[in-house]
């Protein structure tokens, strides 16, 4: 199918996830990984799958970029392992590149992500 299609997408709060970059295209994540360490990663909105997202990882000094959708209710990047949401998805692909170019290392912090504060003082 060409073109742009638009799924559905369940409303996700993204404070918990200082590696998701909301807004960023694909070029910009490419200077952002330019250059950096294997495993070097950020994931955000699918500029040409809306309602999907994006997993960008720094690999061989390229950039990968692996497309993640909803099937059946759950979101996968490769139609063999399912996740309820990105951060399982997440830190599984810490342990264990399991059909990535590298596993997840280091995240890009996103530059409106904050540090939950604690009311113990």
């Amino acid at each position: 199918m060409d073109g742009v299609r638009t799924r559905e997408r369940e409303v996700v709060g993204t404070s918990h996830m200082p590696w998701f970059h909301s807004n960023v295209t694909r070029e910009a994540t490419e200077r952002m990984l330019h250059q950096r360490a294997d495993g070097t990663f950020l994931i955000r909105d699918s500029t040409n799958f809306p309602g999907d997202y994006t997993l960008s990882m720094a690999y061989r000094g390229k950039v990968e970029h692996y497309r993640i959708y909803q099937s059946g209710g759950q979101i996968t990047c490769d139609n063999e392992e399912f996740f309820a949401n990105l951060t399982q998805l997440v830190s599984h692909y810490k342990r264990d590149a399991d059909g990535l170019c590298h596993r997840l290392v280091t995240p890009i912090i996103c530059e409106s992500y904050r540090i939950p504060s604690s009311n113990a003082d």
